[in-house]
């Protein structure tokens, strides 16, 4: 009977904290539409709603998709709570530079041995929650403007020789918008140095549960120089306290990534984290100590289909622009126009490129009818 008792007592306090995990009220769930999803987004403290390079971004925000046609897989293990994990997989690409999708899936789970009223055990099974995402979007490329949104499904399930009645599904919609722009860009490179996030995030209707968590996000980062990035995000939830987040990234040549951040709230959560990308393959990692449960551990692998060639070509056209504009300074137009058209060679819709080329056109033709004055009046 002793037995009995223990496994009734954690059976027990595991439904109940699986309940009170839905919110600071006790009504607004489940808890799976409230975590950070992605090693580097939780290395952050959470403060991502304004990223848009990096594949778990439909979490965080759905309108921060990717419109430069490379598509992307990432698999994400994360240590939660006690012996709750989850793992995740997101998938994305675009089409036409305009329009960006995605699709994931999570899995969370914890194994349970069940064991009868004489002790026996009777097998180990799953408590577990999934939650499947479909996002879309779509790029406003003269307003550097994105909008986007994603469907979700989510199931509960618990075995109905454990508790029965207690499985159940719900559905859900995120909104949101991004704005990126080059305001106070202080470096040569294609990342926009300021952008904005908002998202509106878990609008549904469950019988099951009487309030999901809504949540408004609004987010802001930085990059003050190309390889620093900080960022900083409120979360305003209809049911529960507001709190925000701030992280910090540092990255060694587009390479080694060193991450930190921090989420304020009543119990604040710090997050360490570091990267590694080699050609198409990235890996991350996250280490979130904290007082409350065990120490949080998390690791994603993404790979890019074709994302190094699109690189060095990136890479290239740099090096052609500031060619350019350095023999624009230099009132050298001819050989600037050269240099120009060599980026418009490798992508004819580089809008940097074909900015820089008329104006070129029209310095050349501007100093083409001074030289003819001039030769008038001698």
């Amino acid at each position: 009977m002793g037995v009995l008792k223990t496994v009734s007592f954690i059976l027990m306090l595991l439904l109940l904290s699986f309940s009170a995990a839905f919110s600071y009220t006790g009504e607004a769930g489940p808890p799976m539409f409230s975590m950070i999803y992605g090693s580097r987004a939780l290395s952050l403290g959470g403060a991502v709603a304004a990223l848009s390079d990096h594949i778990f971004y439909m979490d965080s925000n759905p309108a921060a998709g990717d419109t430069s046609g490379i598509y992307r897989i990432a698999l994400l293990h994360q240590e939660w709570i006690a012996d709750v994990n989850y793992e995740s997989m997101r998938f994305t690409g675009s089409a036409r530079g305009k329009y960006f999708f995605g699709a994931g899936f999570t899995y969370l789970y914890l194994p349970f041995t069940y064991y009868d009223i004489l002790g026996s055990d009777q097998g180990t099974f799953n408590l577990s929650q999934s939650l499947g995402i479909v996002n879309a979007g779509y790029r406003v490329a003269r307003l550097n403007l994105s909008v986007g949104g994603n469907f979700k499904v989510y199931y509960n399930h618990v075995p109905d020789n454990l508790v029965s009645d207690q499985s159940f599904s719900l559905f859900a919609v995120d909104l949101g918008v991004l704005k990126n722009t080059d305001i106070f860009k202080t470096y040569v490179g294609p990342e926009d140095s300021l952008s904005f996030g908002f998202a509106l995030k878990n609008i549904g209707f469950s019988q099951y549960i009487e309030k999901l968590p809504i949540q408004i996000h609004t987010g802001i980062s930085y990059r003050p120089i190309r390889h620093l990035l900080i960022a900083g995000e409120l979360a305003i939830p209809f049911y529960e306290p507001v709190f925000g987040a701030v992280g910090v990234e540092y990255d060694f040549k587009k390479t080694f990534f060193l991450e930190g951040g921090v989420q304020i709230k009543t119990n604040p959560m710090f997050s360490l984290g570091i990267g590694y990308r080699h050609r198409d393959l990235q890996i991350n990692a996250s280490y979130t100590p904290t007082l409350a449960f065990y120490n949080m551990m998390s690791i994603s692998l993404t790979y890019s289909f074709g994302e190094s060639k699109k690189k060095q070509q990136a890479a290239e056209i740099e090096v052609l622009l500031t060619r350019a504009l350095k023999l624009f300074n230099e009132k050298q137009y001819e050989e600037a126009l050269a240099a120009v058209n060599q980026v418009l060679e490798i992508d004819s819709k580089n809008t940097r490129a074909l900015r820089l080329r008329e104006t070129i056109i029209t310095m050349i033709e501007l100093k083409e009818r001074l030289d003819k004055i001039l030769r008038e009046t001698e």
